[in-house]
């Protein structure tokens, strides 16, 4: 029996997990989500064990791809097999999400986020990429490319946080709401991430067996549903005049 089909834990804590109360061992997780063999490595860099994955040729160009919120590195699985011939293809877990999980300081903020991105792609030997962004993924994808231009060659933005036309997904929107910061890290029910994961495909049908399960596991890693909603609350300025002049 492989990692993958194994339970994460005993029926009685799954259906005590599935009402959406309690972590799931950081181990197990690991494991399942992030192991050696699919490619995952881990590396401390400025407070975060971050979770990242290096494929295809170093020969090729690089393209980093950053995932946005309550979602993974995984968010692009499918994107690979077009990518990794032509290019060398990064991907992460964005702090406080995924098997990175939160800052050891409880810190959070943009800056931050994007310290640890460039400190990845001076670990990695990275001097020059193309970013690909989505939601908060866009926001940092941007963001970097305009406090390092010279380390970006293109630019591919979906749906980024911080363009005006966005929506606001209900998660972020509710991290404002009095006692969520408290309530929301002890109780996030499935169903709530199942909707949150709707929202954003646009088209339920195209989300394939596992991907509800997948979100909803990381969602419980130790420290990450705080971490979002402190994530979440961070007043983010993204200065929409600087990206479109």
């Amino acid at each position: 029996m492989s990692a993958s089909s194994l339970p994460l834990m005993p029926p009685l804590s799954a259906g005590f997990a599935r009402l959406g109360f309690g972590a799931l061992p950081l181990e197990q997780l690991k494991a399942r989500y992030g192991n050696a063999a699919n490619g995952s490595r881990y590396i401390e860099l400025d407070g975060f064990n971050v979770h990242y994955r290096d494929e295809g040729s170093r020969d090729k160009p690089a393209l980093v791809l950053i995932h946005g919120v309550v979602a993974s590195l995984h968010t692009w699985d499918d994107w690979m097999p077009a990518f990794t011939a032509d290019y060398r293809v990064i991907r992460f877990d964005v702090p406080g999400f995924g098997l990175t999980g939160p800052a050891r300081d409880g810190v959070y903020s943009a800056e931050r986020m994007l310290k640890v991105f460039g400190l990845l792609l001076d670990y990695l030997g990275v001097t020059k990429a193309s970013l690909v962004g989505n939601s908060l993924g866009g926001y940092l994808a941007w963001n970097f490319a305009l406090l390092q231009p010279q380390r970006v060659h293109k630019l591919v933005l979906i749906d980024p946080a911080g363009y005006h036309m966005q929506r606001v997904p209900w998660m972020i929107a509710a991290a404002a709401l009095p006692g969520s910061t408290v309530a929301m890290p002890v109780w996030m029910p499935r169903a709530l991430i199942a909707q949150g994961i709707k929202e954003v495909y646009g088209e339920p049908a195209r989300i394939k067996a596992g991907v509800v399960d997948r979100y909803n596991d990381l969602s419980r890693r130790p420290g990450n549903r705080r971490a979002m909603m402190d994530i979440f609350r961070v007043r983010i300025s993204a200065h929409r005049d600087r990206l479109f002049r």
